[in-house]
């Protein structure tokens, strides 16, 4: 069975430079989390896009080339259908 330890958490919260809050029923904690967040420092994010593409097929697209390249250099065959 589990159970609220609110010191330890208290404790956790000090050490690493956080906050705790209870969760209520009336959500008053929310309001104290945003006022915190908003007297944060704001500053601006910087975002980098790139693509990095993956090399896949080339070995089965070299495969087939090689083998319509071969069937080029085959002289074409006539059927010949023998009647019976």
């Amino acid at each position: 069975m589990s159970k609220l330890d609110e010191m330890t958490l208290r404790k956790i919260a000090l050490n690493t430079g956080g906050k705790y809050y209870r969760a209520t029923a009336g959500e008053l904690e929310v309001k104290h989390l945003y006022k915190d967040i908003s007297r944060l420092q704001k500053k601006e994010l910087q975002s980098k896009f790139f693509s990095q593409y993956e090399d896949r097929f080339q070995y089965f697209l070299a495969v087939c080339l090689l083998l319509l390249f071969i069937e080029l250099l085959l002289p074409a065959r006539k059927k010949i259908v023998e009647k019976l």
